[in-house]
């Protein structure tokens, strides 16, 4: 349907230690809602942008303490500056955003149809597919910028 949504455990707060943190952007068609019971996540919504899904599901499985960045307002809550390479990008079958980066590096996949052949990321539920695509693109604009800036030193040379 073109919607991209996460949503996983409680969908509200059942009692009263249990809280609720919304984020709503209507503008940019973004929502997010966290249910914590005690500090730890025990339900979560995504729409709209699901780039902390993996950490939300690991959150929700390991049963840690959510992080302060995650319960942040902000675009990008939940993410550094620096993307960790061991981070989980397809909860259901565990391959890391190192793994992908990886072998599409390697084999140079440029489809998630092709990533999902060769780690089984997106073969799951499919929620982390938007994932995978967004890191593909990381991955072209790099190879774009190490082709331009190839040519521009030839230029130069020459």
């Amino acid at each position: 349907m073109g919607v991209d949504l996460f949503t996983a455990g409680r969908h509200s707060a059942t009692d009263d230690r249990d809280e609720e943190v919304l984020a709503m952007d209507t503008r940019r068609g973004l929502y997010r809602k966290l249910v914590l019971s005690d500090g730890r996540l025990v339900g979560a919504t995504l729409l709209g942008d699901l780039a902390a899904s993996g950490q939300v599901a690991e959150l929700l499985r390991s049963g840690e303490r959510v992080p302060e960045a995650l319960l942040a307002p902000s675009e990008g809550a939940g993410t550094d500056d620096a993307p960790d390479d061991g981070a989980l990008v397809c909860t259901c079958n565990g391959v890391s955003r190192g793994t992908i980066m990886a072998i599409a590096r390697d084999r140079g996949l440029e489809r998630v149809d092709q990533v999902t052949r060769a780690t089984r990321a997106c073969s799951g539920c499919g929620s982390c597919a938007p994932a995978v695509e967004a890191l593909l693109g990381e991955l072209k604009e790099g190879r774009e910028l190490e082709l331009s800036s190839a040519r521009a030193g030839a230029e130069e040379r020459a």
